[in-house]
């Protein structure tokens, strides 16, 4: 309402009149204000209380949710190291307890390249660590093979092939996985011939790769498993996935296996192919070239190069010594 202003013309009375109505006026105006201050002041005190508890509330959930994140946060931590310090072990037994193994396999996964009749107990052991994707793992076979193949036919030495799937992510139709599994079942009912296969799959015509995007069906697999002198039986029967339980548990040990981890990078880990001798790994990646690889691998075993297919001639580090050192000229 507003207020009543002084009009010149108006009389003393009138004047006096006006300014008790004016006085009245603004003190029911600020008993007005006051009342108004003091209701808006309630209101808040009201929303203030109901707020209060809301709050506490929101915060409680936020401590409970980062208390359960602190949980989880130590929680992988301690499994990441407990896995670090016994997943070797762990990974270990679950591979000795396979329900199903491929015949022969050694303790570390290896399958046998040789007959059982054909086990030589005075030779060395050679085991061999591949991914059938490896172009790296191409390569080492294409170099070492017919020596190998002399070595394993003579029984101057017992080869062990563990075919590994780590690259199997990178394949089309897990192409990792499925040609392991042929090798393991090729190795259980016809094992001499698995070199000769291996030797296949490594073919630069036959093998896939990231660049020529090859997608190798499982007949292909199994007709080039004939082609080496494989039974048409066992080769058909090979793509059945027998040993895929076996594949999956042996690469999960030889990831885990510390005792074959290299510098790559700036990682140490496993890394394919490898060599490894009487149970110890052989550095032959300390050699500038390849090709070096062959001749090194009969000294190293206590070879000389005329020795290679004599059936007499075993190598001078039998089954339990370790490889001699690479000749220097190989370095």
């Amino acid at each position: 309402m507003p207020y009543v202003h002084y009009i010149d013309n108006f009389t003393a009375e009138h004047r006096e009149i006006a300014n008790m109505v004016n006085a009245n006026q603004q003190g029911n105006t600020g008993e007005a204000s006051t009342a108004v201050n003091e209701n808006r002041s309630a209101e808040y005190n009201i929303e203030g209380n109901l707020r209060k508890p809301e709050k506490r509330r929101t915060m409680t959930v936020l401590a409970i949710i980062a208390a359960v994140l602190a949980v989880a946060i130590v929680t992988v931590a301690g499994y990441g190291y407990w896995e670090r310090q016994h997943g070797e072990e762990r990974a270990y037994q679950r591979l000795q307890k396979l329900s199903q193994k491929p015949v022969g396999m050694n303790d570390q996964g290896g399958l046998p390249a040789f007959k059982a009749s054909n086990y030589n107990p005075e030779a060395p052991s050679v085991d061999i660590y591949v991914d059938y994707f490896c172009p790296d793992c191409a390569d080492l076979d294409h170099v070492i093979y017919p020596t190998l193949k002399k070595l394993a036919d003579a029984r101057q030495i017992n080869v062990y092939l563990h075919p590994v799937n780590f690259l199997d992510a990178k394949t089309k139709n897990h192409y990792s996985t499925r040609s392991a599994t042929v090798a393991a079942y090729i190795s259980s009912h016809e094992p001499d011939t698995l070199l000769d296969f291996t030797k296949a799959m490594f073919a630069d015509d036959f093998m896939p790769s990231s660049k020529n995007g090859k997608d190798i069906t499982d007949k292909q697999l199994s007709d080039l498993a004939i082609q080496v002198g494989v039974s048409k039986s066992t080769a058909e029967a090979a793509t059945n996935g027998t040993y895929s339980d076996y594949v999956t548990r042996a690469t999960k040990y030889t990831l885990l296996h510390k005792a074959l981890f290299v510098d790559v990078g700036n990682e140490h880990r496993f890394s394919s192919p490898t060599i490894v001798i009487n149970g110890a790994m052989w550095t032959y990646r300390d050699m500038e070239k390849l090709e070096n690889t062959d001749p090194a691998l009969i000294h190293v075993l206590g070879l000389e190069p005329q020795d290679v297919g004599n059936p007499k001639a075993i190598p001078s580090i039998g089954s339990h010594s370790k490889a001699l050192p690479i000749p220097m000229q190989y370095l």
